[in-house]
């Protein structure tokens, strides 16, 4: 059965302004700052972090805001040392990378609280409460949406999941057209040019 899920006026302003995104051209690292501030406003939290995770060589090598913990090697140390018992390693695990998750989908809150991550690493940040989000970002490489609410705070909702599940695709384009424009255009022939259409057309080398 499926939950219905209410969506306000003033939501689906603020998607189409997250989609829309008018500084694609800025450096906002990961996402542009306009879809960063436009995700904070439509799911209330009180930390987002977008980041990118590199799990064979255990290291991030991105981090846009909301991780600047992660700078520090011995935080890192701790995060990477419980990450693979950690609910945060189930897209590796499963394989599964399309779903929004949250930590009660797996554990109760009291459950959470006495993990080695919780206890040694989420408790100092006071982040109990996780939405998580993923993207592809090429072999071993993913890139993390992560929305946070402290002890306090109420668990995410099902309208929050729903939301996240439908811009998904326009964040992970948003992301690629960024990097794309901080590359910028590279200095090619005309040859060079027609070579690379007709490989992206499928033809091979003798073709």
């Amino acid at each position: 059965m499926i939950t219905p899920v209410a969506v306000s006026e003033t939501d689906l302003r603020t998607m189409l302004r997250i989609v829309t995104a008018p500084d694609l051209g800025e450096d906002g690292y990961g996402l542009p700052w306009s879809t960063w501030h436009g995700l904070k406003d439509l799911v209330r939290c009180t930390d987002l972090a977008f980041n990118g995770i590199d799990v064979a060589n255990s290291r991030h090598y991105l981090a846009q805001a909301g991780l600047d913990e992660l700078g520090s090697s011995e935080s890192g140390n701790v995060f990477w040392a419980h990450y693979r018992g950690s609910t945060c390693s189930y897209p590796e695990r499963t394989g599964e990378f399309g779903f929004v998750t949250q930590t009660t989908d797996f554990l109760t809150l009291r459950e959470h609280r006495q993990t080695p991550m919780y206890a040694e690493y989420l408790a100092a940040y006071d982040h109990d409460h996780e939405m998580l989000l993923c993207l592809p970002d090429g072999p071993g490489r993913q890139l993390r949406l992560i929305f946070f609410r402290g002890r306090t705070d109420p668990v995410f909702t099902d309208r929050d999941r729903a939301l996240l599940i439908l811009l998904r695709p326009h964040l992970h384009a948003a992301h690629l057209q960024l990097c794309r424009r901080r590359r910028g255009i590279p200095k090619l022939t005309d040859r060079q040019w027609e070579v690379l259409q007709l490989v992206d057309v499928g033809l091979g080398n003798t073709q």
